[in-house]
């Protein structure tokens, strides 16, 4: 009788040990279940009117979204110039980011003309460089002295009205916001210098670095029907730095070679600006993420849709002209992870 009892309890176990080991069998072998699925998130981009690199890019960057399968699915929307593309992030901080001049940001952050309060705006990722500059038809205007009492055009920012301010200033004459400044943005801009209500309007060369650079759509357009008359007013450096020391926005000089343009008879002296793709501070970090880990990713996409894009880097997508602690998380953790140095300012 013990050694039955032996018997039963061996069997007992072994058949314990069969029964553990079929389980862990059956568990090896069953499908494991896939991974949840990022929600999709629809958010616009506000882009500034469709003549301007910022509107070109946005659109680049949407398809790029949508062409590589990310959760993320962005629409472009025209806006009529800078403030109105601020006011819509602002308006929309979870769903929205929008493409606008670091001077504009600062504008907004810092709640200047004509935003009534400060804005919390976070840098994501540079999307060019640009050279600024006022363009005229009229073969009276050959310097900044001679603007002064003319029609001239910007976007209606405080950025670009203490510009003209600035410059004129810097010669002992007075501008006359009121009665002179037109806000407009490019393309309205440049078909009232063609008909003749606008004398001065500000122009824009972007790319991708400040040797890969051409007119933004806009000015080419103008520059091919009006290439003979046009002529780019020089901002002179001196000129610019007594506006950057009484306004403080950063106006340093930038020279666009006669070289980059077959219409181009000479060198174009304007200021330095770069076009950043911004989102609201509190624009979810994981949707941060996720765009400029597309953009970097797929850097070399874009010069399918704006030219200049070519000299695309990854590193140059960090290069926003801005320290550290003024960008979005999101983006400080997907360069920080691919290893990309944000310089510091």
């Amino acid at each position: 009788m013990k050694k039955l009892n032996s018997i039963r309890t061996g069997t007992s176990i072994l058949l314990a040990v069969v029964l553990v080991m079929a389980l862990a069998m059956v568990s090896a072998c069953a499908p494991t279940s896939a991974p949840a699925q990022q929600d999709t998130l629809e958010i616009d981009i506000f882009a500034g009117d469709k003549g301007s690199s910022m509107y070109v890019l946005s659109y680049g960057l949407s398809q790029i979204l949508s062409k590589t399968g990310s959760w993320i699915k962005a629409n472009v929307v025209e806006t009529s110039g800078t403030s109105a593309s601020v006011m819509g992030v602002a308006e929309n901080p979870l769903t929205s980011i929008g493409a606008f001049s670091d001077k504009a940001w600062y504008d907004a952050y810092t709640g200047a003309e004509p935003y009534e309060e400060a804005i919390p705006i976070t840098p994501l990722m540079r999307a060019s460089y640009s050279c600024l500059g006022l363009v005229t038809l009229d073969p009276e205007i050959r310097t900044v002295k001679d603007i002064a009492g003319k029609e001239v055009s910007g976007y209606p920012t405080a950025v670009y009205t203490n510009l003209y301010k600035g410059l004129l200033e810097s010669y002992g004459l007075s501008f006359d916001e009121e009665n002179n400044f037109n806000a407009m943005p490019w393309s309205k801009a440049f078909d009232a210098l063609k008909a003749g209500t606008l004398d001065v309007a500000l122009c824009a060369f972007s790319g991708s670095s400040p040797e890969v650079i051409g007119p933004n759509p806009a000015l080419e357009e103008l520059m091919t029907t009006k290439g003979d008359d046009l002529y780019f007013i020089p901002l002179e450096p001196e000129t610019l730095e007594f506006a950057r020391d009484k306004y403080g926005y950063p106006w340093f000089p930038r020279v666009v070679s006669a070289e980059v343009h077959p219409m181009l008879k000479e060198d174009v002296h304007g200021y330095s600006d770069a076009i950043i793709w911004h989102c609201h501070a509190s624009f979810p970090e994981d949707a941060a993420y996720e765009i400029v880990k597309v953009a970097v990713e797929n850097y070399d996409a874009f010069a399918e849709y704006f030219p200049t894009a070519e000299g695309y880097t990854p590193e140059g997508f960090a290069d926003m002209g801005v320290g550290e602690e003024y960008l979005n998380p999101g983006a400080i953790k997907l360069y920080k992870e691919k290893g990309i140095e944000i310089p510091k300012y």
